[in-house]
Parts: C-alpha cells; sequence; structure tokens
C-alpha cells in the first residue's frame, strides 16, 4: 500500500481514505489489471494464415502485449501479495479462471486444426499458457531475454508441430 501511495504522490492514509480498505484497494487494482490484459483480437492472428505462421505470430504478439509486459509481474506480485485475505484470494481465483477460460477458447478457435491432431486440445492450450506463464516469471527473477526467446520459438514451434501432427522428428 506505501509503495502505491508513493507511486502516485500521495500518503498511504490518502489512499486507504480514498478506496476505504487496503482489500478495495487490491480489488480494484486485480480487476484492473486483468482488464487492462484482456486477451483481445490484436494477439489471435487470423486463421487463414498457415499454421506455423500463425503459431510464431500468437507467441510473439502474446509476449509482447500481455505476458512480457511489466503488468503481468506486477499481476504475479498481487498473487503473492494476497494470501493474508480469503476474500482478494476468492476474487483473484474468479477473475484468473474467467480469464483463462477466455484465452483457453480464443486459442482453440486461432488454431481448429488442434481437434483432428490430439485428444485433448483443451490440455494442450492449457499447457501453452503455463508455458507462457513460466517464462514471464522466471524474468522476475532477472532471467536473460536471449532464453526467453529460444523458449518463446520453442514453444511456437511446438504449437506449429502438434497443430499440423507433425509430432516426431521425422515429420
Amino acid at each position: 500500500m506505501t509503495e502505491i501511495a508513493r507511486e502516485a504522490g500521495v500518503s498511504a492514509g490518502a489512499l486507504q481514505h480514498h478506496y476505504g480498505s487496503k482489500d478495495i484497494l487490491i480489488t480494484r487494482i486485480i480487476d484492473l489489471i486483468f482488464e487492462e490484459s484482456k486477451p483481445d483480437g490484436d494477439i489471435w492472428p487470423s486463421v487463414t494464415l498457415p499454421v506455423r505462421q500463425r503459431a510464431y505470430a500468437f507467441v510473439e504478439r502474446a509476449w509482447q502485449s500481455i505476458y512480457g509486459t511489466e503488468r503481468y509481474l506486477a499481476s504475479w506480485h498481487l498473487h503473492f501479495g494476497v494470501h493474508a485475505s480469503e476474500a482478494l484470494r476468492v476474487r483473484l481465483n474468479e477473475v484468473r479462471l474467467e480469464w483463462d477460460k477466455e484465452m483457453t477458447t480464443r486459442f482453440l478457435l486461432s488454431f481448429p486444426e488442434l481437434e483432428a491432431c490430439i485428444p485433448d486440445p483443451t490440455g494442450f492450450a492449457r499447457l501453452v499458457f503455463s508455458s507462457l506463464r513460466g517464462i514471464a516469471f522466471l524474468a522476475w527473477f532477472g532471467d536473460a531475454s536471449d532464453k526467453n526467446l529460444d523458449q518463446l520459438n520453442a514453444l511456437a514451434e511446438s504449437i506449429s508441430r502438434v497443430a499440423t501432427g507433425h509430432t516426431d522428428e521425422g515429420a
């Protein structure tokens, strides 16, 4: 709360007075972070593109507009900072579940080929997003950006290979 007030140029007391409580303020921050990170049309490539091009475009756009941003790292701070409040944990989980559902749905619409290529496309989509979250989380600890690029390229290549049914080295 003190850091937020300092960044806003006000006292912690003024900030708390305006919002009524720390929980109300943090709930508002949670809502804003997720609202600004909505998986809008900008990250979803056209299904008319070839699969490989679509996969690389998706990973690059998702990284640039969501997972590789300071805003996304701030959301991790919230995840770890709300453990003392049951209400905040519940709210954060509700927003996260809604966001994950929308991301998964949009991913599967962007890669309809997955339905014919693997038995659990939803599980694969969740794996993709877990990978993006993991790469972002490591960035919090200062993991080098060249490693991130290698991992992002490997993720895009994996999406491409799975969506085209080329999952073995001989294909």
